[in-house]
């Protein structure tokens, strides 16, 4: 078999950003020409902000609206992944020490027992109940039962390479039974029942490098970043549709409540791809900034915001004319790699490497407020139901830090793991 050229991306990797892993969500960013980062990524809970997560997911790039979460029988949780190391900068791996999953009580702002995992997780996703997590690493997909705080025996997903989830994405189905991990050095989808954390036969796919499942569960879509399409694959069957032509370098997508438009965002284009989901037809690119990064889609269904990473922006994308207005700066956040919503759609966050700043974004006259300064590089986020805090994940101090959404003060902090690559939340 030939060597998949996804190798050859680790060329465009940088060292000097700090570390911030891609749900829906944990990402790494694809394209013929784009630069390789990552970040921080949630789940597909509704409750939490990510993806990659995050950590939509995500890395995840994850999309949709999933089932609502039980309340856990352990109480509103954090978790953060981390590397568990003392690696210092973004690429280099640090074999021997292990990943680790650390709990933080949301109800006394204090860190337990970190679980030991393998090394090089980066991204995680959690199921509707909120029972199970799930983390790819070097070892293939480890499950992490909550409840007792153990990991389980990792599942494989084929040839991962030794820095895993830098081409491992994930998303976990609407009703929690099937979680979808597209393997980009592997050149595969897996599915992998939830139920009995059984792998299914791969699905052969070109160099999947994002991943997201429509909200009624019925289609799962794969982004292929080096031949800039987006393929269809049906959840019941797993089988192949017609590849969808997008733009030069795609990788984040969303798809908005109805689930009737997907939204698919081309690095090296500068432009954002809308796909009919009836017809799995593209319509004509919208403009964005340089180097969109990241989408996320209002409650509503009404708006698409775009981060650019090129241009220190995030642009709003109207869904019923499929235009786009005039971008947002946001070069207080530094290079924007991430944007979330909080429950009740009212306002954005955006959270950026190399910056110090959490910025807002009203959501209604699509305008920024003041930015939040946040010690410590922030790096991830998210969000309980009520939304009136946000817990930052701060990828210098390894920290997690409470702010207040509604007047931007600054809490608690609460010290995780060095290298933390991806927070989620659990009601």
């Amino acid at each position: 078999m030939a060597e998949s050229p996804f190798r050859n991306l680790l060329d465009h990797a940088t060292e000097h950003e700090p570390p911030v892993g891609p749900l829906a969500s944990t990402a790494i960013r694809a394209g013929r020409r784009l630069r390789r980062r990552h970040r921080v990524l949630g789940t597909a809970l509704p409750a939490v902000v990510v993806a990659a997560s995050a950590l939509a997911g995500q890395a995840v790039y994850q999309s949709g609206p999933a089932a609502t979460p039980a309340a856990s029988p352990r109480g509103a949780e954090l978790y953060v992944l981390s590397e568990g190391s003392r690696c210092r900068t973004l690429w280099q791996f640090c074999p021997g020490r292990g990943a680790e999953l650390t709990p933080v009580s949301a109800v006394t702002d204090t860190a337990g027992r970190s679980i030991r995992l393998p090394e090089g997780g980066t991204s995680i996703v959690v199921t509707a109940n909120g029972r199970t997590a799930y983390v790819a690493d070097s070892a293939g997909i480890t499950p992490v039962d909550l409840m007792t705080q153990r990991a389980g025996r990792a599942i494989s997903v084929g040839r991962i390479g030794t820095i895993p989830a830098s081409f491992v994405s994930m998303a976990m189905s609407p009703d929690g039974k099937t979680l979808w991990v597209a393997n980009g050095l592997g050149d595969s989808v897996v599915r992998i029942n939830t139920a009995t954390n059984s792998a299914s036969r791969p699905i052969k796919v070109s160099s999947p490098y994002g991943i997201v499942i429509t909200p009624n569960g019925r289609t799962v879509y794969v982004a292929d970043a080096l031949t800039n399409h987006v393929t269809p694959i049906s959840a019941a069957t797993g089988k192949l549709g017609r590849p969808i032509k997008v733009g030069d370098g795609p990788g984040p997508m969303v798809v908005t409540p109805n689930g009737k438009t997907l939204y698919v965002g081309n690095d090296a284009a500068n432009n954002v791809t809308p796909v009919n989901i009836a017809t799995n037809t593209a319509g004509p690119p919208i403009f964005t900034g340089a180097s969109p990064n990241d989408l996320v889609v209002t409650p509503d269904g009404r708006t698409v915001y775009v981060s650019n990473a090129g241009s220190f922006s995030v642009t709003p994308i109207s869904t019923a004319t499929n235009t786009s207005s005039e971008p947002i700066r946001v070069y207080r956040a530094g290079t924007p790699s991430m944007i979330v919503i909080a429950p009740g759609g009212r306002v954005a966050y955006v959270v950026g490497t190399e910056g110090a700043y959490l910025i807002t974004i009203r959501t209604a006259t699509s305008t920024a407020g003041p930015p939040l300064r946040v010690p410590g590089y922030p790096c991830g986020i998210a969000l309980p139901p009520t939304g009136t805090t946000a817990y930052v994940l701060t990828c210098k101090t390894g920290a997690v830090v409470r702010v207040n959404a509604m007047t931007g003060a600054i809490g608690r902090s609460v010290r995780v793991g060095p290298v933390p690559t991806a927070i989620t939340f659990v009601p």
